[in-house]
């Protein structure tokens, strides 16, 4: 049960309350997480296609459709991005854009390629994924808080925003901030994909926004999460358990 755990790391004071609530456990500590590290590596972005069998993207401007999952309506395991919309299909072909779809728990056996849309199984890591996004589409996911760090073009497609406010999870902040969610927000896949042709011709738009946002989330922006992790849980060790910890 999270109620036991001695310690969860979190990415900022902000987040402490929320943590507390999700995990009924007081023992969050903001160090900041240790899988953003990712962000500060040096990414090479042939190589985690090639990994993943996704060499034939290539050169394109990758946007990755990361949704959450929901508890309550399932009606997100059959939604695939532009899946019927053929004239939107063909004009992402023509501006050498590529959409990857990876659900959370995602059902799919293999891939499923139509055009310029790539629905992806559970086998690519998020982390890397994230790592070579240039624009992240998601809805209600925390793994927009994670791509912040690179300040890329966020957008928010939250199609189904009051039935999940009132049916499902529920959100712990106000949607419609921007400092919370620093980006358009559009409910369906025209709207959608005008945003897209927005922040393709210009990656700063909402910048500012995006930024605020990073200082929300995150205490630190410097690949060290890691590092502040182990060093808390040493300190957690020695005085909560009276063991001796190695410098």
């Amino acid at each position: 049960d999270f109620k036991d755990y001695d310690f969860i790391a979190c990415t900022s004071d902000a987040m402490i309350k929320p943590m507390e609530e999700t995990f009924s456990n007081k023992n969050i500590y903001a160090t900041g997480q240790p899988r953003d590290d990712a962000f500060f590596y040096k990414i090479n972005r042939e190589s985690i296609l090639k990994k993943y069998k996704l060499d034939a993207i290539g050169n394109n401007k990758i946007i990755s459709y990361l949704p959450t999952i929901r508890d309550v309506r399932k009606n997100d395991r059959d939604y695939y991005i532009f899946n019927d919309k053929e004239n939107i299909l063909t004009k992402m072909q023509d501006l050498n854009i590529t959409i990857i779809q990876k659900n959370h728990y995602s059902r799919l056996k293999e891939i499923i390629i139509n055009k310029n849309v790539y629905y992806l199984t559970d086998e690519i890591d998020t982390q890397e994924l994230l790592c070579i996004t240039d624009i992240l589409i998601t809805d209600y996911s925390s793994c927009y808080m994670d791509f912040l760090h690179t300040l890329k073009p966020i957008i928010f497609y939250p199609y189904d925003l009051d039935e999940y406010i009132k049916k499902d999870r529920g959100l712990y902040f106000d949607y419609y901030d921007e400092k919370i969610t620093p980006g358009e927000k559009v409910f369906n896949e025209e709207d959608l994909f005008d945003s897209i042709k927005n922040y393709c011709k210009d990656v700063d738009l909402y910048k500012s926004k995006r930024n605020a946002s990073l200082e929300f989330f995150h205490n630190w922006t410097d690949g060290r999460s890691s590092e502040r992790t182990f060093k808390e849980i040493k300190r957690l060790v020695k005085e909560k358990y009276k063991l001796p910890v190695s410098r």
